[in-house]
């Protein structure tokens, strides 16, 4: 089929679906999905190798290509001589062009099932791994076309700085997916990826557990901690639990009780918890040793003044 007759059958196909079409109805734009019908599939003049074919989607016609069907370059060359008049699948838009006329509209079978296993996985882990590492974070690949970026607020808590510049490419990360989207100009898909929701994610059943946490520094509520699993915690100043807020420097270890998570922030407190650090036990010792001098200075003062006492009767 040549471009002319192209042309003709979706003018002609364009004016069969108008004639039934509501008088006002939303115009597609790129990047819906679609409800799509094969009304003619499309071959090569001489050869009559099938290249694509036009689909209705309410009242509008458009083309689907061969290299936009799901699957290899082997799965969409069977994919597309199986397809018969009549068939429906789902399919994204991927141009619009209403300055032709007809109005012309390019769609694909990919990107719909990609999107859509995309926004699957949002929420669930996976493994990705570096394809590139910019100054903002890292690009990751997940498999099946689908890749996104990393950035650098969304790794593993702590020294982020440091994560980013130990990252190098072809390493696997595992992450979660966060966001699916599209964008436009050229029409991708992209998604998010965070390091912090796999570390929440394995601390979100330690509520109550005593773990061992390190001090990143102080903050407003208290002191900023990173746990083992890498999630951020707060420990509030009225959560210390008698251990002096100047005795707790950045870099130290302190044991800690998880009271719970809300949104992305976890709770940590020092209640309970038993043992104190070597500055208390040190203060301690200190107070023991000087309740142990006054003891001993007013024990010497009392046999001193009973001594004063006796020598007085007996010179009477």
């Amino acid at each position: 089929m040549t471009i002319n007759d192209t042309n003709i059958a979706l003018a002609a196909t364009a004016a069969t679906s108008s004639a039934s079409a509501p008088r006002h109805f939303a115009a597609p734009v790129v990047g819906d999905i679609v409800d799509c019908k094969v009304v003619k599939v499309l071959s090569d003049k001489g050869s009559n190798k099938p290249h694509g074919a036009l689909l209705s989607f309410g009242s509008c016609v458009g083309m689907i290509r061969e290299r936009d069907f799901c699957g290899n370059e082997a799965e969409q060359a069977n994919r597309l001589q199986g397809l018969k008049r009549g068939d429906e699948f789902q399919a994204m838009l991927t141009k619009t062009d209403f300055k032709s006329s007809p109005a012309r509209f390019d769609l694909s079978e990919r990107l719909a099932a990609s999107f859509a296993h995309a926004q699957s996985l949002v929420g669930t882990q996976v493994v990705g791994r570096v394809t590139a590492l910019p100054h903002f974070g890292a690009f990751l690949d997940i498999g099946n076309g689908m890749s996104g970026v990393l950035f650098v607020n969304e790794m593993s808590s702590g020294d982020q700085c440091k994560r980013h510049s130990e990252l190098k490419e072809n390493d696997p990360v595992n992450v979660v997916v966060l966001s699916a989207e599209l964008e436009h100009k050229p029409l991708n898909l992209r998604l998010t990826f965070s390091e912090i929701e796999v570390a929440l994610q394995k601390t979100a059943d330690l509520a109550g557990a005593i773990v061992t946490a390190k001090v990143i520094g102080p903050c407003n509520a208290g002191f900023r901690l990173v746990l083992a699993s890498g999630a951020e915690a707060v420990l509030p100043s009225e959560n210390l639990g008698g251990t002096a807020a100047t005795s707790i420097k950045k870099g130290n270890n302190l044991k800690v009780k998880v009271l719970g998570l809300s949104g992305r922030a976890i709770t940590v407190t020092r209640d309970g918890i038993g043992g104190v650090n070597a500055r208390a036990v040190q203060d301690s010792k200190r107070a023991a040793r000087r309740a142990d001098d006054q003891r001993i200075r007013a024990s010497m003062q009392g046999s001193s003044g009973g001594g004063g006492g006796n020598k007085g009767k007996g010179k009477k």
